[in-house]
């Protein structure tokens, strides 16, 4: 289970800038591996259009063997507003999941409080053909075939008020 978006440029330099920065960090990951190891990058999904675009995903959860040591975080407000993935990631030795730091999600609006600090918001107030600005960090993962993938992991998104 995994909580994903995907941006379109629709051929703005700026976005198309940031596919070319993609590229050149899909080129130090791949510098990493033997050679063919790496998957190529692709800017769209499989089944897309092939506009210009960038799947950006987080899982919701990672199993509990792969979080031994890291510490359980809160889901933020509005992921998970009838608890069911709250019930999957329980503190006690019979859950096989866990949700950590790594799988949240942070959403913001760009109104601010009193403080300066922008406003978290929920993820149902993003809508298709919104204007957001992402935080993208990137991971390589393992595959079919001993080949590795190189995602795109969101870390936070920020509405842009148009």
């Amino acid at each position: 289970m995994r909580q994903g978006v995907t941006l379109s440029g629709l051929g703005s330099p700026t976005f198309e800038s940031a596919l070319q920065a993609i590229k050149a960090i899909h080129s130090r990951f791949d510098r990493q591996f033997e050679e063919g190891v790496l998957e190529v990058w692709a800017e769209h999904e499989p089944g897309e259009t092939e506009t210009d675009s960038i799947g950006l995903w987080n899982r919701y959860l990672t199993p509990a063997r792969e979080a031994e040591g890291t510490q359980a975080a809160p889901f933020l407000p509005g992921v998970d507003p009838k608890g069911i993935l709250r019930g999957m990631a329980q503190e006690d030795s019979t859950c096989f999941y866990a949700h950590t730091e790594d799988n949240q999600v942070h959403y913001y609006a760009t109104r601010r409080d009193e403080d300066g600090h922008l406003v978290c918001v929920s993820p149902q107030m993003f809508r298709v053909g919104d204007v957001v600005e992402a935080q993208v960090a990137f991971m390589a993962i393992p595959v079919k075939g001993q080949k590795c993938k190189m995602l795109a992991i969101h870390t936070r998104l920020r509405l842009t008020q148009v």
